[in-house]
């Protein structure tokens, strides 16, 4: 394997974990987790129960389920068995 792509392969991974990470961080700081853990909501709905911003939430809960965190069903959003 060429070492320059080898290198471009590990800085793309690490930037891909950071911005997971980052995600998973701001969920949990924002209480996405646990107030879904009391069943599925929307994004405006969570955004009522946590006071935020309902257009940003619904972008960080669109990030989360990309990375496998949140599922959504339809409008509804729900915790996967990772962000649990």
């Amino acid at each position: 394997m060429d070492i320059n792509l080898e290198h471009r392969q590990r800085v793309t991974q690490m930037m891909r974990a950071y911005r997971e990470s980052q995600v998973l961080i701001a969920c949990a700081e924002l209480a996405v987790f646990e107030t879904l853990g009391r069943g599925p909501k929307t994004a405006t709905e969570v955004a009522e129960d946590i006071g935020v911003d309902a257009p940003a939430l619904a972008r960080l809960m669109n990030a989360a389920v990309a990375v496998g965190l949140l599922e959504k069903d339809g409008d509804a959003y729900c915790t996967s068995p990772v962000g649990l």
